[in-house]
């Protein structure tokens, strides 16, 4: 699954949201938008129920001072998923 598509791309990407879905209308009927991206609902989901991100949720919501608690193992483990979600051969070759 793709995490970023182009409009030009077209709507394959049934995980599309409103706000894009409109945006795409408008690109597809000739309207002169700038060019763009659609980021895919998928991501958010994934991000979302990773561990990592989890924990950072758990610390905001408990009242923690989260920018002075993601380090060490956290911040690795957040970087390591950032990585492979992004910059790794396989992220890139996904795009």
């Amino acid at each position: 699954m793709e995490y970023v598509n182009y409009f030009s791309a077209g709507d394959n990407d049934p995980d599309m949201g409103i706000k894009a879905k409109s945006l795409l209308t408008l690109y597809k009927a000739g309207f002169k938008i700038p060019p763009g991206f659609i980021v895919s609902g998928s991501l958010l989901r994934d991000i979302l129920s990773s561990e990592a991100f989890s924990k950072i949720l758990d610390a905001i919501k408990s009242g923690e001072d989260q920018a002075e608690k993601c380090v060490g193992e956290d911040a690795l483990a957040v970087a390591k998923w950032m990585h492979g979600a992004f910059y790794s051969s396989e992220a890139r070759a996904r795009r």
